[in-house]
């Protein structure tokens, strides 16, 4: 049909037809989330052949005593396996096993070098090394590991309203 413009090739056709229908299922998608964050388009579905992950072991109780928690919020492992939880509300770091058994803690409430004030967070290195974000006291503390955790170096500043 010769219309006095040039006709658009199908190829081009076909990512307009694709374009269109990621629109409308996003648009789905936000009307289905009613303006809620909805981070759901965001997490890869697992491949039909890969069987969801399964159970394997939990341990700690509420409390403050070796072993238990009281707001445990970021966790890390070692080379050899140790696990290192970040205890929040008991404003310490707790090593255990990899299968739970306690080994060792350190920190406790404070401003000082080794001292916490809410750890959200921890890592490891392959040096050796242990980090941890003490969030309130808006800074992170590199502690060495063998065979006591001691301070080797702190970034960031205490909040003058907390000193």
């Amino acid at each position: 049909m010769a219309t006095g413009r040039p006709e658009h090739p199908p190829e081009l056709a076909d990512r307009r037809a694709d374009a269109e229908a990621v629109m409308l299922n996003a648009k789905r998608l936000f009307s289905a989330c009613a303006g809620i964050l909805c981070l759901s388009a965001a997490v890869p579905t697992p491949a039909a052949s890969e069987p969801p992950p399964v159970f394997l072991l939990a341990w700690g109780t509420p409390g403050s005593s070796d072993g238990q928690f009281l707001g445990p919020s970021g966790v890390a492992t070692d080379a050899a396996g140790n696990v290192y939880v970040a205890d929040q509300k008991n404003y310490r770091i707790q090593k255990f096993t990899n299968d739970g058994t306690y080994l060792t803690q350190w920190g406790g409430f404070g401003y000082g070098d080794g001292q916490f004030y809410d750890p959200a967070d921890v890592a490891t290195a392959a040096a050796g090394n242990v980090y941890v974000a003490d969030t309130e006291n808006s800074r992170i503390q590199k502690f060495g590991y063998p065979p006591t955790p001691t301070v080797r170096s702190t970034w960031g500043r205490i909040k003058a309203a907390y000193r």
